[in-house]
């Protein structure tokens, strides 16, 4: 009966693991790779590995310059570009992947473009971000532009506060 406390209290420790961050939203994460065609002799895939297993998830092919979802799982688990070439050790890079972001955030996906480079002196991979969706949005324009017009009230509220005088 003593445990009883000890064992509610994991429970919602447990129940709390997975809820976001207040004031954010969730999202969806997909990459694109966009020059695999420089490999010809390489094949691609897009591994998930779980946090809490030492071994590799599931590999999905990675063909052409498709855009990839990078979702599911567990939000703590990672995800690898693995490029595989015959007779050669297989090479990984991370990708990065977002579950959400803040409320003034107002994308309900990320899309994030990147460069794979390969070194054949150590046979590993990079990727290089070469594009995203990550740009000014109109509501971001159009908090800029109300920050705009206030200032420029304010301005004029004084001045005329102040009979016209500087």
């Amino acid at each position: 009966m003593r445990l009883l406390p000890l064992l509610l209290l994991a429970l919602c420790g447990a129940l709390a693991a997975d809820l976001i961050e207040p004031n954010a939203h969730p999202v969806g994460t997909y990459a694109q790779f966009v020059n695999l065609g420089e490999y010809p002799d390489a094949s691609f895939y897009i591994e998930y590995k779980p946090i809490f297993n030492s071994t590799p998830g599931a590999r999905y092919p990675v063909t052409g310059d498709a855009w990839m979802s990078i979702n599911g799982g567990y939000k703590f688990d990672s995800f690898y570009l693995v490029m595989l070439k015959p007779g050669q050790p297989e090479a990984k890079a991370y990708v990065p992947r977002y579950n959400y972001l803040p409320d003034t955030d107002p994308r309900n996906v990320v899309r994030s473009s990147y460069r794979v480079a390969y070194y054949s002196q150590n046979q590993s991979i990079s990727l290089e971000e070469v594009g995203s969706n990550e740009s000014d949005s109109p509501s971001s324009l159009f908090s800029a532009a109300v920050v705009a017009v206030l200032l420029l009230g304010s301005a004029a509220a004084i001045w005329k506060i102040k009979g016209g005088r500087v």
